[in-house]
């Protein structure tokens, strides 16, 4: 009997938020009861991008060469983004396609533009509904007419100028795309020997209302109904499902503003801002939005052209300054030495006369983190920090200097204040912040439910473990360059699988296999195995 194998992604999901409810929670339950559980370490740095790929591929971001959603350009003074073209490797999907079997993939970040697969590809982020997010590009005008299908919600872009009550409408829309993700994959599940959905707007969820019990609630209870539904129309007896989120999610209640703490140690220099604004402490993006509300003209934010909100947000800082991509515009890459972005750190080598002396100040400067503590309790302000050489053996690409994981409850912001006047604040409490309440944590969900799968046992596999575990139960070779392992101790021990042998194979020679597959093929794939 043919197997099919289904993965739920739910991004940012962390047990630590779920299990809380988990008796109102009854697929979730399921998974904990019924199929093996536990939490999924995933890769440094735990974000969306690259950690999604390391899963379909079972691969490090060393090997991927990507580490986070931009590289650093010194010499040219900018950020590279990257999207779906800036991953080289085969996933799991490329595999399958390749010996016959039908795949659909669903609102996965970094699929974007979409790549060729024997079933359907639709992306998730960096795509834009305006778009051509699927393949085969037909398949769109199928998606919006028959469920109305968004990449989006509308009223993501400034929910930060918005009151209370404007971020609950834009909850409404998060659940109601939920709901498209699964009547998409209830469509169309039969006809699919595996199928991968992304439930991405739950990372923004957490990021907002992480504090709000209740919120939190309702946002896995309305995943797990959803779940029940979907799962009455598969055949259980043959379906493998999958349960995973790309890292996990916590409430903080400090924040460390490390490119602040770079401005004062002279690491890191701020440019004056190219559009210089009169009253730079009232002039915001969270004032904006209240002033708007006040004239009751906010109706406007929801209809700025894309191109316009890019502008703004060059000019316009929230009250806590420029962050994540826009830091682009305040900081001088000219003299910078240092610059932070979420978990990673790029030093400028172009500042140094030779690689002896980078070195040593790369080693000079992680030892000065070390020492850093929390000035509300006293606490050191890393669980980890690591060089690149100690976090990975293999790095392509323009890797960071530098890795971290904060400590429970810290936050490390890049954001810059473009005030250079203004000795600025580097240790925060959160209630002084007012934007994001939560941050990512290494660990994440995972869990699997099917046949011969073992009932009620823990296990907390890595993020790269998950492709050659797929891999295997399609009875298909392993590539001998992936990361991660197959997880045979999840299966029954007198089942098929925990006594299979596990086959594998020169990564080389499996491009080449399919590459002749599809010249066999004459350029299309077969149809499907079931």
């Amino acid at each position: 009997m043919l197997p099919k194998v289904i993965v739920i992604g739910i991004d940012a999901a962390s047990w630590d938020a779920i299990l809380p409810h988990i008796s109102k929670l009854p697929i979730f339950r399921k998974f904990i009861e019924e199929g093996c559980w536990g939490c999924l370490e995933s890769c440094m740095p735990p974000l969306t991008c690259p950690a999604w790929k390391c899963y379909s591929t079972g691969k490090t971001p060393g090997k991927l060469g990507v580490y986070w959603w931009v590289d650093v350009d010194w010499d040219n003074q900018r950020f590279v983004f990257h999207n779906s073209k800036s991953f080289r490797d085969k996933e799991i999907w490329d595999y399958l396609s390749e010996h016959g079997y039908k795949v659909g993939i669903i609102n996965m970040p970094m699929t974007f533009p979409p790549k060729k697969v024997n079933g359907f590809c639709i992306a998730g982020m960096p795509g834009e509904d305006s778009d051509k997010y699927t393949y085969p590009q037909s398949f769109k005008k199928e998606l919006i007419e028959r469920f109305g299908y968004k990449v989006h919600p509308k009223n993501i872009v400034y929910v930060d100028m918005y009151g209370k009550s404007e971020k609950y409408k834009a909850l409404d829309e998060i659940f109601k795309l939920i709901e498209t993700r699964f009547k998409v994959a209830k469509h169309y599940v039969d006809y699919l020997d595996f199928l991968h959905i992304t439930l991405f707007y739950s990372d923004f969820i957490h990021h907002h209302f992480g504090d709000d019990n209740e919120i939190i609630y309702q946002l896995y209870k309305k995943i797990d109904d959803e779940l029940r539904n979907f799962i009455k129309k598969l055949n259980l007896e043959k379906t493998y499902i999958f349960l995973i989120s790309d890292h996990g999610q916590c409430v903080y209640e400090y924040i460390f503003r490390m490119n602040e703490w770079l401005h004062t140690k002279r690491y890191l220099f701020k440019k004056k801002h190219k559009y210089v604004l009169p009253f730079q402490d009232f002039i915001n993006v969270e004032n904006i939005g209240k002033f708007l509300k006040i004239l009751k003209l906010d109706f406007i934010l929801k209809h700025v052209p894309s191109n316009v909100r890019k502008l703004l947000k060059s000019i316009i800082p929230r009250k806590s300054g420029f962050e994540f991509f826009d830091i682009v515009n305040i900081v001088n890459f000219k003299n910078t030495i240092v610059l932070q972005l979420d978990y990673v750190i790029y030093i400028n080598k172009k500042t140094f006369k030779n690689e002896k002396e980078y070195l040593r100040f790369r080693n000079r400067l992680i030892t000065e983190l070390k020492t850093l503590r929390n000035p509300f309790n006293g606490e050191p302000l890393f669980e980890k920090i690591l060089s690149k050489d100690e976090t990975y053996q293999i790095t392509k690409g323009n890797p960071p200097d530098i890795f971290f994981i904060p400590n429970q409850k810290i936050n490390v912001y890049c954001g810059i204040s473009s005030n250079l006047k203004k000795k600025n604040s580097i240790w925060m409490e959160t209630r002084k912040f007012g934007r994001w309440v939560s941050t990512h944590t290494l660990y994440g969900i995972f869990g699997v439910i099917g046949p011969d799968i073992k009932k009620g046992y823990n296990i907390n596999p890595k993020i790269y473990d998950l492709a050659p575990t797929i891999l295997y139960i399609f009875d298909l070779p392993i590539p001998n360059d992936v990361d991660g392992r197959v997880l045979k101790e999840v299966f029954e021990e007198n089942s098929q699988f925990a006594r299979k042998e596990i086959k594998y194979e020169d990564s080389l020679r499996i491009r080449t296999k399919g590459a002749i597959n599809k010249l066999k093929l004459g350029g299309k794939y077969k149809n499907s195995k079931n």
